[in-house]
């Protein structure tokens, strides 16, 4: 049986994790065996592979890289994978090349943001722009969940002719609005029926704009008492001192709710009565889709994909500009009734229609296909 190996950075809750979770969990086992390498540390997403019998390694980059780099090139010459497919900057140029240098023919490459110029730190930098020179090399194929994505890599000189977009999926039948789920959470935050949530998903990080979100939020406030604001995702506690310092500058903690991670998404997303996604750079915005599968009014800035997921079903505006995004969800907290259901159920519909997992599963496995009968004699 074909083995696929994936290689990603780390196996917290992320995006990139996610995706390649939903991609694993759907995809047949009958007729590939499939093995996850983290360069980092395990976690929530490795704890959910192994409960679907995936085998889960771990290489810590962080402890000594070298010898770490040498035990991953001798395992995956020991074990000589059919594909290699790894996920994004560090694991591409780390895995790819390990996978390259141990004789693997067949090696995917996988790219996920847009912002190729700004915001990232030195070393993020120095391997994309190292990245652009072995895409010529390495990689048989580089997958992108968005058009966004190709477009900004081509024009940093990755090889264009390897580009293949494959939109993220997602399981609407787990991903939907649940009444009975919406009065557990809000019980648990004795949230009444009578409040707004706004709320957003996403780990917290300087792409993210966390701080966009708390500034239109301290904005709000001063105008409507009836409104608080919900953020779901990794270290988004009232540990983040750095975090809850700014709420606490702009006078709001006390209308913020910070979750932390959310198991259940469904649950976090029904309980909202507003989608906000505030970051200042994505690639394809996972959660936005999520909460348009909700049927939830949505606003975005305008990064990444955000504007053709949601093209006229909710709010666009500019990235890092508080003000706009304040005066983008006061536009939403006057949608009535009828207009919330309305344009929540063709959001539902669109990423049914354009974005099922099952789609997204289909066009991988040909990839897989392709490329292993390819390699045949």
């Amino acid at each position: 049986m074909p083995q696929i190996v994936h290689i990603i950075a780390g196996l917290n809750v992320g995006g990139a994790e996610i995706a390649m979770y939903r991609l694993i969990s759907q995809h047949s086992t009958s007729r590939y065996t499939y093995t996850v390498i983290s360069l980092t540390t395990g976690g929530s997403i490795a704890d959910k592979l192994k409960k679907k019998h995936i085998d889960v390694i771990v290489f810590d980059f962080k402890k000594n890289p070298v010898k770490q780099f040498f035990k991953l090139f001798y395992y995956l010459r020991k074990s000589n994978p059919d594909v290699v497919s790894t996920w994004m900057y560090h694991a591409n140029i780390i895995g790819g090349l390990a996978a390259y240098l141990a004789g693997v023919k067949k090696i995917i490459w996988g790219l996920r943001t847009t912002d190729v110029k700004t915001g990232s730190n030195y070393l993020t930098k120095v391997i994309r722009a190292i990245g652009s020179g072995l895409s010529y090399v390495i990689p048989n194929i580089i997958i992108c969940p968005a058009n966004s994505i190709t477009d900004s890599h081509a024009k940093i000189g990755y090889s264009k002719n390897k580009f293949i977009v494959i939109h993220n999926g997602f399981d609407s039948e787990k991903i939907k609005f649940n009444e009975n789920k919406r009065k557990i959470f809000r019980e648990i935050y004795d949230i009444g029926p009578d409040k707004i949530i706004i709320g957003s998903l996403g780990r917290y990080s300087e792409a993210k704009d966390q701080n966009n979100f708390i500034s239109a939020a301290a904005n709000i406030s001063r105008k409507q008492s009836n409104v608080v604001f919900l953020m779901v995702g990794n270290n988004l506690t009232k540990d983040n001192l750095e975090l809850c310092g700014f709420a606490n500058e702009l006078n709001v903690s006390d209308k913020l709710i910070l979750h932390g991670e959310c198991a259940d998404v469904s649950m976090c997303l029904s309980a909202m009565d507003i989608y906000c996604l505030h970051s200042r750079r994505e690639g394809f915005p996972n959660a936005l889709c999520e909460a348009m599968l909700v049927g939830l009014p949505c606003i975005a800035t305008d990064v990444g994909d955000a504007k053709v997921l949601l093209d006229s079903l909710g709010v666009i505006v500019p990235k890092e500009d508080s003000d706009a995004l304040t005066y983008g969800l006061d536009s939403l907290l006057l949608w009535d009734d009828a207009k919330k259901k309305r344009h929540g159920q063709q959001a539902r519909r669109r990423i049914c229609e354009k974005y099922s997992l099952a789609k997204a599963c289909e066009r991988y496995e040909k990839i897989y296909s392709d490329l292993l009968m390819d390699s045949k004699p």
